[in-house]
Formats: structure tokens, sequence, C-alpha cells
């Protein structure tokens, strides 16, 4: 990321997918990240709420990211702007997958009243906008969540949980601590508890 940066006035971008389903999670347990086994039920409720789970993991991936590199002292760092966004109701070829929930013709209706969600051009907009346009370092947008087009929006109140953000982002990312150029011997560090 760092090497992007190779003049006074160029910058980073970094833009992660998310989806507006992450209100559907309003509690993280992080003993249960990789559970196979069905925490919520039934089925459907469990899937959608895992979705909104993993959707909610990129918005604090990304503040934390986010905080990671303002705080680290480079200033190279500085130039890297960390973001989310959600592209919005589109309906795509995944949205079959309603069918095995609902049925055919339940799943045919709601790909009908998904489609006034917005089109794959407005979907790509945000992102875009975070990727490329002069505001965002402008107006200095680091951490946030986007919707379409190309809106700040308040997340919902957990995934502005700057603490959540930080234990997600160890306990995810300690066991590869092994790899960083830091921590070269290849031995596994021991996990934290927070």
């Amino acid at each position: 990321m760092k090497n992007g940066v190779v003049t006074s006035n160029s910058d980073v971008r970094i833009v992660v997918a998310s989806s507006s389903l992450h209100h559907t999670c309003q509690h993280i347990d992080l003993d249960l990240l990789s559970s196979a086994w069905r925490i919520k039920w039934p089925a459907l409720y469990d899937g959608v709420w895992r979705y909104g789970r993993s959707k909610l993991g990129n918005i604090l991936f990304a503040k934390e990211l986010s905080r990671r590199l303002l705080s680290d002292g480079d200033p190279v760092s500085n130039r890297i702007y960390v973001n989310s966004f959600f592209p919005g109701m589109i309906v795509t070829d995944q949205w079959l997958g309603w069918d095995t929930y609902f049925g055919s013709t339940l799943g045919w209706l709601m790909r009908a009243v998904g489609s006034w969600g917005q089109t794959l051009e407005d979907g790509a907009t945000t992102a875009l906008y975070l990727a490329a346009s002069d505001d965002v370092r402008e107006k200095n947008h680091r951490g946030q969540y986007f919707i379409p087009i190309a809106a700040e929006y308040q997340p919902s109140w957990i995934a502005g949980n700057m603490e959540l953000a930080r234990d997600l982002w160890v306990s995810v990312f300690s066991p590869f601590a092994c790899f960083s150029s830091r921590n070269r011997t290849g031995s596994m560090p021991r996990r934290q508890r927070h």
C-alpha cells in the first residue's frame, strides 16, 4: 500500500464493500466467528445474520485499518484513505438464492421488489467516488461508511464501536503475525483475549 504513494500529491485508496444488512448483526461473539453450526434459527435468519455479521466486520475492518494507518507515525500512511460503502440494493444472479429459502414464486417476488433498487451503474458510482474522487482527500474521508450515491452515512451503533474493531482485528490477524516483517521466526504469537 505504502509503495503506491509515489509523489507528494498522490494517495492510495482502499475501498471496502459492505451492506445495509450489517444492521442485522447487533452483537459479535469473537469465539463464534468460524462456527460451522447454526447460531440463529431458522436457517434463513442464520444466513442473513451471518451475511450481516460479515458486512459489519467489513465496516469495522475499514475503521480499524484507517485508525492504525493514521497512528503509525509514517507520513506515507497519512496518505492512505480507507472507507467502506454499500453499493445499494442491486438484483444480480446471487438473488436466485432466495428461491432456495422461499420457493421460485416468492423468490421471483423478492427479485421483482429488489429491481426497484439501484442499477449496476449506480452501485459502482460510490465505489468509484471513494477510489478516485479528490473529495475523499479534500474532505479527509477516513474510516467512513457511504451509501448510494456517494453519500456519507452513519452505520449502525455497533459499527462505530472502535474497541470492537480493535478486538476483531486482533482476533482475525493475530494468528498471522508470524508472517509479519517484525516476526521472522515463524513462531505463532500467543492469542490474547480482550
